[in-house]
C-alpha cells in the first residue's frame, strides 16, 4: 500500500446562524463570533470603539471594566457575541489584570492577534505536504523495498540536458520481485514480476534508477546485482554483476547530466562493506559489451574497460542500511 499526497477541498462553515466551533488545519479551534472579533471589524467599527474607550478615558474611569466592555462590543458587532466569549476576550485584553481595559491595551491585543494569524499563515504555507495523505492501493505483496523517480531528459542542447516532467515515471518495487511503473499521477502503468533463478527463494534489497541509459539496477539476496533496461512494452534482464562476497543491501546512483557517460553506482552489503563502481561510459555499454555477467573479483582486477571498482572494507561492524552519494566535480 503506498501513501501519497492528493489534493483536496478545504471545508465550509454551516450556514444555519447557529454557532459551530471549526478546526483548522493546525489543529486551533475557532469559533465564527470570535473569529469576526479578530476579522471583520472595520474602519467604522473602530472609530466607534475608540471613541467609547476615549469617553471612559475622559471620565477618568482609566478604561472600561468587564461589564461595560460587553456593552461596547455589542453594541460594535450588533450582539453577534455572547457574553461567555467576551469575558474571555476582556481577560486577553486585561494584561496587567487591573479590571479595566483601555484603548492601548485593546490595540495591543489586536496587533498580537494579526501577527499570530500571519505567522499561522506563513507556517501553514511552509509546510512540505500541505494536503491530507491519501492511500494508493498497489499489488506490492511483500513490504515495498524502493519508490524512487525514472528521470526523463529531453534532447541535449548547448546548455545541457533538461528534464523533461511529462515523462518521468515513478517506479516500485517489493521484496517479492513484484515490479510496478506508474506515471507522474501516479497511475499505475505497468506491472511485472521480475525473474529470479528458478526454485529458489530469492528477496530483492534494494533498486536505483540508472536515468542516463533508461535502466534499473536491482540487487537481490543471490549475491547479485542485476540491470533490467524499460521500454514502453517490456522490461528486460540485460546483465548482471555476479559473484558478489556478501548481499548488497543498499545502493545508490549518480551520473553526469553534462556528460551522461561519466556515472557512479554505490552499493553496501550485509558485511559492512561499501563498493565504488566509477564508469566512462553508460552501464549499458561498458557492463554488456564485456560480458553479460562480469564478476564482482574481475570489475576490482581492472578487466572491464571504462570501469573502475574500489572496495572500502569494514566500514561498518554489521550490515550497511544507506548509501548516499553527493555530487562533487572532482570525483572524476
Amino acid at each position: 500500500m503506498l501513501t501519497l499526497a492528493s489534493k483536496t477541498s478545504k471545508s465550509r462553515c454551516g450556514k444555519d446562524g447557529k454557532k459551530h466551533m471549526k478546526v483548522n488545519g493546525k489543529g486551533v479551534v475557532h469559533s465564527p463570533s470570535l473569529k469576526r472579533l479578530d476579522e471583520d471589524l472595520d474602519d467604522h467599527n473602530l472609530k466607534e470603539l475608540e471613541e467609547i474607550f476615549k469617553e471612559a478615558a475622559r471620565d477618568d474611569a482609566g478604561g472600561l471594566d468587564m461589564h461595560q466592555f460587553r456593552i461596547a462590543m455589542k453594541k460594535t458587532m450588533k450582539d453577534y457575541v455572547d457574553d461567555q466569549e467576551l469575558d474571555t476576550i476582556f481577560m486577553k485584553v486585561d494584561t496587567n489584570c487591573d479590571g479595566t481595559v483601555d484603548w492601548d491595551e485593546y490595540l495591543s491585543y489586536m496587533l498580537l492577534e494579526y501577527q499570530k494569524k500571519e505567522n499561522m499563515k506563513s507556517s501553514e504555507q511552509d509546510r512540505p505536504f500541505p494536503n491530507p495523505m491519501l492511500e494508493k492501493q498497489s499489488n506490492h505483496l511483500e513490504s515495498i523495498c524502493r519508490i524512487t523517480m525514472l528521470t526523463a531528459y529531453s534532447r541535449q542542447n548547448t546548455t545541457g540536458a533538461e528534464i523533461d516532467d511529462s515523462s518521468c515515471r515513478y517506479l516500485t518495487l517489493s521484496k517479492e520481485g513484484t515490479f510496478n511503473i506508474w506515471s507522474i499521477d501516479w497511475v499505475l502503468q505497468k506491472s511485472t514480476t521480475l525473474e529470479s533463478s528458478v526454485g529458489k527463494y530469492v528477496l530483492l534489497t534494494d533498486m536505483v534508477c540508472l536515468s542516463n541509459c533508461n535502466c534499473v539496477a536491482v540487487a537481490s539476496t543471490e549475491y547479485e546485482i542485476s540491470f533490467y533496461s524499460l521500454t514502453s512494452s517490456l522490461i528486460q534482464k540485460k546483465f548482471q554483476i555476479i559473484g558478489l562476497e556478501h548481499c548488497a543491501l543498499t545502493m545508490d546512483f549518480s551520473f553526469e547530466v553534462a556528460d551522461q557517460r561519466k556515472s557512479i553506482l554505490l552499493w553496501g552489503d550485509s558485511n559492512g562493506c561499501i563498493y565504488v563502481m566509477r564508469m566512462y561510459e553508460k552501464p549499458n555499454i561498458c557492463l554488456y559489451t564485456s560480458s553479460s555477467q562480469p564478476t564482482i573479483s574481475s570489475l576490482l582486477k581492472g578487466n572491464v574497460p571504462n570501469v573502475i571498482v574500489t572496495k572500502i572494507p569494514r566500514v561498518h561492524p554489521t550490515w550497511v542500511q544507506q548509501v548516499r552519494y553527493y555530487v562533487s566535480k572532482q570525483v572524476f
